[in-house]
């Protein structure tokens, strides 16, 4: 039995562009001396992605292991020990 491994890199590669870019920015900004206000916004939206990446992952993670577990006790995960 072959392992399925993820073809979808699109979000990784995304995560870390934009994250690269957001620190490639901030310093950018403390290099010319207009840290205060960039630094906090994009430190925000650093974690704004990381929260929705890890997100989306759970919300994945929940439907494969919902899939599984509707393969083995086609009832329903709620519907009592599988038999």
């Amino acid at each position: 039995m072959t392992q399925k491994t993820s073809k979808r890199k699109t979000s990784k590669v995304l995560l870390g562009v934009n994250t690269a870019l957001a620190w490639g920015a901030i310093f950018y900004a403390i290099a010319l001396q207009q840290a205060a206000v960039v630094v906090a916004s994009l430190v925000g939206v650093i974690a704004l992605n990381y929260g929705v990446y890890v997100g989306i992952g759970h919300m994945d993670y929940r439907a494969h292991l919902r899939g599984l577990i509707s393969a083995v006790n086609p009832k329903g995960p709620d519907d009592g020990p599988i038999s």
